[in-house]
């Protein structure tokens, strides 16, 4: 049963998603910091359509738009070190859209790179998180994001790695 259930919750998190990839805040986001600058062809000539660079808002670099992405700054879902539940106590799915379909200023544009090292550490949070609730290590004592956490050191890069 449970992997029926893990199947529903795919298949409804993916459709939040194809919505959220056309909502108004998102492309307010795309649209920040874009230099567009025109397209030089072989022969020399200016091409039809200008190329299109967007700055990374954590790193600064500038990068082409299929290499950019609107990330959370504070993820959909938070672990409550206190409570040991996933997100908030009372969590529903309106909990979920609501965090997913946030104001501007919970959004910002980054580079894939920068998203990914980012999604790393969120998800080492979240295993963290989870072997705190099955009482594998105790309760954190470094801060990432608002928790804190034991056992787990930040390098000097911001990979968190386990003591």
């Amino acid at each position: 049963m449970k992997a029926k259930e893990a199947a529903i919750k795919y298949k409804i998190v993916q459709a939040l998603r194809k919505v959220y990839f056309m909502v108004g805040e998102r492309k307010q986001v795309m649209e920040r910091n874009v230099k567009r600058t025109p397209t030089i062809l072989k022969d020399g000539s200016v091409g039809k359509r200008d190329r299109v660079l967007r700055q990374c808002e954590l790193c600064k670099d500038w990068v082409m738009t299929k290499n950019f992405q609107v990330d959370h700054i504070e993820p959909i879902i938070r672990c409550d070190w206190e409570t040991k539940n996933l997100g908030t106590p009372e969590f529903t799915w309106d909990t979920y859209i609501n965090r997913m379909f946030c104001s501007l200023t919970n959004l910002q544009g980054v580079c894939t790179t920068c998203h990914d090292e980012k999604t790393k550490k969120e998800k080492a949070l979240r295993k963290m998180w989870r072997d705190f609730r099955a009482g594998k290590c105790e309760k954190p004592k470094i801060t990432y994001m608002g928790n804190d956490f034991p056992n787990y050191d930040i390098t000097e890069a911001g990979w968190i790695v386990k003591k």
